[in-house]
């Protein structure tokens, strides 16, 4: 099997800035619905932009700070919003204690101020 390997002068033009557009349109998507509290939904569109990320081909120091602010961001949802899962999951216990603690280290992520305060 004779694999080739896709370099960046072989790639279509416009191809990163297709792929940016539809990620930060999956980040927009992602807001929404952490603001509508579909924390499942939201968790899997941020996940989506992180399994997205390796198939990006960047080719310029600009190109490569989107996609590294775009892997912080989608990186701080995704352990938020696990926190938020596990801590609303823990609502069937009535452990108060574990659901203060969790909500105290769900502040601790670094997301947008209105989405801090959702839950």
């Amino acid at each position: 099997m004779n694999l080739r390997l896709l370099h960046a002068e072989q790639a279509a033009p416009g191809n990163f800035d297709t792929a940016i557009q539809l990620l930060k349109q999956k980040l927009r998507d992602g807001y929404k619905s952490t603001i509508l509290g579909w924390v499942n939904e939201a968790l899997e569109l941020f996940l989506g932009i992180l399994h997205t990320i390796p198939l990006i081909i960047v080719e310029s120091g600009r190109e490569v700070d989107q996609v590294r602010e775009l892997i912080l961001t989608a990186k701080e949802y995704v352990l938020g919003l696990q926190m938020e899962l596990h801590r609303l999951g823990s609502r069937d216990n009535y452990n108060h204690v574990r659901q203060q603690e969790l909500a105290a280290y769900f502040t601790h992520f670094n997301l947008q101020l209105p989405h801090l305060r959702l839950f």
